[in-house]
């Protein structure tokens, strides 16, 4: 166990270090995007919004494995010894090769720890990624854009906290799914194959290890529920968050109680949020009575049709409850991928014990493991086309509560552009906006008007938008909604 430690804390320093280097080079990509704007003293939003663009596309490699992990994982503690002892007669083989299955063994096992210690160094280089990009390059640009008030050592402390609290669980669990490999050595292996009665021997080792995979199932679900009731706590542990009441946006928050109430919702708070690069954001966070927050950056830049859409949108996400399906749906996959670790193993220990062949004993494994791959597949399906449903539903009460459903796409599109994207015009939310911006439904006077805004914005040959100096007065906020909401 000692040496295949060692081997294990080896390979991931290794591994990290590569990754970290590969995450350097992409800081240093993203520093050189920005030293024109600085060279240039250009702090207009347009610049700004060129610079995250260029920023967006300047990404850490990513590196999916678990999936092919899970498999090779599964196969090799299920399938394999079975299909070796039941077609061949290993102690005949071994008699004369006695060292050549334990090496098979020992580089099966060394697989999976390398395969481990693989996503762990990756996970490791894009921690070092995100926090020497938000000390170097995001911090820099917060100061020059104008971005927020943090300092650099508030963005550093977010940033560490953020990274620490997204990253250090997945390392540990990655961690952890290590530890029966390192435990238990090849040799425990080659005394089932080897033994004329495997049973004593098989069990207990199978049994373990479906106990310690399916407890660590067990404590990543607990774990998502927690995150899924304290999320508006830990969002705000790792974001700059302050009361609507005490910022110089103050007299928005009886607009929005007031567009909340006429949804049927209640916020336990309204949130600004100073912003740093990437989090340009709203949204509701809490199962109950959410929390409302809102990018301080977007206020800045918006006026108020922006502003009442944008928050009848979240008011929207909100009626429909889609954090509660949010957590409905990774509790499913949870579920599920339960389901796949203990449940398909026993069936092959169940098929291994009534005495199949191979070849048998190798469809009954296939077809169980299909089985549950397509449950997996069906629910996830169709909770992602539940989910998608309650977004076009919450689409649908922006554009009512507010009787102008150009101005929720012009809010999005600059929300994008901060975070350097733009509104996909061909998207199924685009040209849903668009279909109830012309249908006969009683609008607001002003919605046949362009939306000032901070970026232009065109949709087939007309313009959505209009410069930002031509904002006026609010108008009040309607005594009903302009249409029935959706339930």
């Amino acid at each position: 166990m000692f040496v295949s430690l060692l081997y294990f804390l080896a390979v991931q320093i290794i591994f990290g270090v590569i990754f970290s280097c590969i995450g350097l080079l992409k800081v240093r990509q993203r520093m050189l995007g920005l030293r024109s704007p600085l060279a240039a003293g250009d702090t207009s939003v347009q610049t700004y919004q060129r610079f995250a663009a260029a920023r967006r596309r300047i990404t850490y490699p990513s590196l999916k494995i678990s999936r092919i992990l899970l498999f090779g994982v599964i196969t090799s503690i299920t399938v394999l010894p079975v299909v070796f002892s039941r077609t061949f007669d290993l102690t005949i083989i071994l008699a004369s090769l006695d060292v050549f299955w334990p090496w098979v063994l020992s580089c099966q096992v060394l697989f999976i720890l390398l395969s481990l210690a693989l996503g762990i160094g990756h996970i490791i280089g894009g921690l070092v990624f995100s926090l020497v990009g938000a000390f170097v390059v995001d911090a820099e640009a917060v100061r020059f854009f104008c971005i927020s008030h943090l300092q650099r050592r508030e963005i550093m402390t977010l940033s560490l906290r953020s990274a620490l609290l997204n990253t250090l669980p997945v390392i540990l669990f990655f961690e952890a799914i290590a530890l029966p490999f390192l435990y238990f050595p090849p040799a425990s292996v080659s005394a089932f194959l080897l033994s004329k009665n495997p049973l004593p021997v098989q069990m207990p080792f199978a049994l373990l290890l479906l106990l310690f995979f399916s407890a660590l199932c067990v404590v990543g679900t607990i774990g998502v529920v927690v995150y899924a009731v304290f999320d508006a706590h830990l969002y705000a542990f790792t974001n700059a968050l302050q009361p609507m009441t005490q910022t110089p946006w103050a007299h928005l928050a009886p607009r929005i109680a007031a567009y909340a109430r006429l949804a049927g919702v209640e916020f336990s708070s309204i949130q600004v949020q100073q912003d740093l690069l990437g989090t340009f954001n709203v949204g509701c966070l809490g199962l109950r009575k959410p929390m409302l927050f809102i990018s301080e950056f977007f206020l800045r830049h918006s006026e108020w049709r922006q502003q009442d859409a944008i928050v009848s949108l979240v008011i929207g996400l909100a009626k429909k409850q889609v954090n509660r399906y949010m957590l409905l749906s990774k509790l499913a996959s949870s579920v599920v991928a339960i389901a796949c670790i203990v449940i398909v193993p026993l069936l092959g220990n169940v098929a291994f014990l009534q005495g199949l062949e191979p070849i048998r004993f190798i469809t009954f494994f296939l077809l169980s493991l299909i089985g549950v791959l397509a449950l997996c597949i069906g629910t996830s399906s169709y909770l992602w086309r539940l989910q998608t449903r309650n977004y076009r539903e919450a689409d649908r009460i922006a554009s009512y509560l507010t009787g102008d459903p150009a101005a929720l796409m012009v809010a999005l599109d600059v929300l994008y552009a901060f975070d350097g994207k733009r509104l996909d015009y061909y998207s199924e939310q685009t040209c849903k906006l668009d279909e109830l911006a012309h249908q006969s439904w009683p609008h607001a006077p002003q919605a046949s008007l362009p939306v000032p805004a901070v970026f232009a914005l065109g949709f087939g040959s007309r313009y959505l938008s209009t410069s930002l100096d031509q904002a006026t007065s609010p108008d009040p906020v309607p005594t009903t909604p302009y249409q029935n909401l959706p339930d």
